[in-house]
């Protein structure tokens, strides 16, 4: 699933939402620290879209969530700019779901006209269920999205084998749908089935091969089927498309510690424990773990040579 950390940043534009210095906790939509240039969010249904900015903000009404995108429509009317933000729903759900935010607010710009949007379409949520006054059909998609959503909230509430199900008749309804593929991988390595998530990873980046997720799923199974090498590869590679994803660097160390690697691995835990507001304590007991052997590795090294030294003292330098 989505397990990333997005970086807000602040740009000179007008809106009743101010952005914030905080970070969405999923971070589904990952933007650079470089607030002179948009970023590109590739959706789950192979669109891509140019992010201005994303912030939160909790106000005495609750938290509120907000994205800038610059529309590449032709059409400016409702119902096609709503299609573009339904498909960025898709990821901004997730940030607004993890969050605990109960309003979503999705600025559409145009051209290089930055001062004031198009139009802003207000999602709420009430009673679990998101709906947008503006757009009464934004965020119901089409039946393979459907499922995806259903499928997400069914693994949400650990129920793996029922989010399977969904997932299976997702990407049944449509072949195309990478981040299907890509929830999918996440639920067979809960599953246990480490080859068969491989295979969704797999097919996850011909379809998006800048998905980072769909990197660190894959490198989760293969540190599963005692295959590090493999798996270190997948998360270098994860991080070069997302350098701030803690359960990477979290999951790398697990396979570095497979090679034997222990101070690489004891670094990147450090990471992960930063990058994390509330890290788990797991973390800190395998670190401490990690930097236990290092020590016994240094001081059986140093028997090692003191051994040496006796018994070959010319052989010491």
């Amino acid at each position: 699933m989505l397990f990333k950390s997005s970086t807000v940043f602040r740009l000179a534009i007008r809106t009743s939402l101010a952005l914030t210095s905080c970070s969405l906790l999923c971070g589904a939509i990952q933007l650079p620290g470089d607030c002179q240039q948009y970023t590109t969010l590739a959706t789950p249904s192979g669109h891509k879209y140019k992010i201005i900015a994303t912030g939160q903000e909790t106000r005495a009404d609750g938290k509120f969530i907000m994205l800038k995108y610059l529309s590449e429509t032709a059409d400016k009317q409702v119902d096609a700019l709503s299609n573009e933000v339904d498909d960025i729903w898709d990821l901004l759900r997730l940030d607004a779901e993890r969050s605990g935010a109960t309003t979503a607010l999705v600025f559409a710009y145009c051209g290089t006209n930055l001062e004031k949007p198009v139009k802003v379409f207000t999602l709420k949520k009430a009673n679990g269920t998101w709906s947008c006054a503006a757009a009464p059909n934004l965020g119901t998609g089409s039946p393979a999205k459907v499922a995806y959503r259903q499928a997400y909230q069914f693994f949400l509430a650990g129920k793996t084998e029922q989010a399977l199900e969904l997932y299976n008749r997702s990407i049944g309804l449509d072949p195309s749908y990478a981040q299907a593929y890509v929830d999918r991988a996440g639920v067979l390595v809960t599953l246990g089935k480490f080859k068969e998530s491989i295979a969704d990873s797999t097919n996850a980046l011909k379809l998006n091969p800048s998905s980072a997720l769909a990197y660190c799923n894959r490198g989760i199974a293969y540190s599963k089927l005692n295959r590090p090498v493999n798996a270190v590869q997948d998360f270098n590679q994860a991080l070069k498309l997302n350098p701030r994803f803690p359960l990477v660097f979290e999951k790398r160390a697990e396979a570095l510690v497979q090679l034997g690697r222990y101070e690489h691995a004891a670094t990147d835990l450090s990471f992960a424990i930063k990058m994390q507001s509330k890290p788990k304590a797991q973390l800190f007991a395998l670190r401490s773990t990690i930097l236990r052997k290092l020590a016994d590795l240094d001081q059986r090294k140093a028997a090692e040579l003191e051994a040496l030294a006796v018994s070959k003292p010319n052989a010491v330098h």
